[in-house]
């Protein structure tokens, strides 16, 4: 599990990383001087909840259906409740975050921490489902 959110991390962060330039110029050219806090905040927001419904997802990992559907749905309203609940607390507590930009980072980050989570959860069923030996067609 360590590996994984590692990787989702790095993977976060890279993306920040790789989009940095783009928020340089976009707050050095635009009057919404922001993008470059909001795109590392945005980043902190999605990336919190999506570690914490990873684990959520480890510790239901191979116990009854039913507890992995809670985890699945629980991890989803856990994570975008999140997202929206802190991001609307900066929009109307921080006068620089009352700006569409700010959602627009949120809504980028959520999207691709929510397809890395669903990627490494995706490949982590299927490395233990999968038989170790292929099936011969007789």
């Amino acid at each position: 599990m360590i590996k994984q959110i590692a990787i989702l991390v790095g993977a976060t962060v890279g993306l920040w990383l790789l989009l940095l330039p783009l928020a340089l110029v976009e707050s050095l050219n635009w009057v919404d001087n922001g993008h470059l806090l909001f795109s590392a905040v945005a980043a902190g927001i999605c990336l919190v909840p999506t570690i914490a419904t990873m684990l959520w997802s480890d510790l239901a990992f191979g116990k009854a259906p039913e507890q992995q559907l809670v985890a699945v749905l629980g991890g989803t309203g856990l994570r975008m409740g999140f997202a929206v609940v802190v991001g609307l607390a900066l929009y109307f507590a921080i006068p620089e975050f009352h700006t569409e930009t700010f959602w627009l980072w949120i809504v980028g980050f959520y999207l691709f921490t929510l397809t890395i989570e669903m990627t490494l959860i995706v490949r982590r069923q299927g490395e233990t489902t999968s038989p170790s030996q292929p099936n011969k067609a007789v």
